[in-house]
């Protein structure tokens, strides 16, 4: 994941090139990439996280839906959910304002605790709800959803924070 955001961030600060493939054909340009890795990611992320959710509350559920393949799907959206939510905060203006390390790191680091923290929740609040497979995917889902909006709104506040001190700083200069 973290050389998938160092790529991408080296083509958004144009320190790195599209590689020619004149041959072939270019099959996308500089600002489909850009929108496909910062709205549309973020949004399969999003779609995987809520499902990977029920992985955890309600595993025999998910087990049944996807026999023999079950780990690999689980697996699958749990990478995806951490693409989509490094990537989201690897665009975010707050962090964009850094220089491309950090921004790798904060999104490797951001995405990390975010997904994990809520697999700790998840896992804890398995073993006190009772075994109903509705009402845990309920609640996974539900959860999910919360973190996400709750999520969006902080970077959303820290962002408008960020855009109202920085004409302070210019004015004390």
């Amino acid at each position: 994941m973290a050389a998938l955001l160092v790529f991408v961030g080296d083509l958004v600060t144009r320190k790195r090139q599209f590689p020619n493939v004149n041959a072939v054909g270019n099959p996308f340009s500089e600002q489909q990439l850009e929108r496909f890795c910062f709205q549309h990611v973020p949004v399969i992320g999003a779609l995987s996280y809520s499902a990977f959710s029920t992985n955890i509350l309600a595993y025999k559920a998910f087990d049944e839906l996807f026999s023999s393949r079950h780990l690999v799907v689980a697996n699958c959206l749990l990478l995806n959910s951490h693409l989509g939510v490094g990537l989201y905060l690897f665009n975010t203006p707050t962090i964009r304002a850094a220089n491309a390390r950090w921004r790798v790191a904060w999104s490797v680091y951001g995405s990390a605790m975010f997904n994990f923290g809520s697999i700790l929740l998840w896992a804890t609040v398995k073993e006190i709800i009772p075994e109903n497979a509705v009402l845990r995917v309920g609640f996974g889902v539900l959860s999910s959803v919360c973190f996400l909006l709750v999520g969006k709104k902080y970077l959303d506040h820290v962002d408008r924070k960020l855009a109202k001190s920085k004409p302070k700083a210019a004015e004390q200069k």
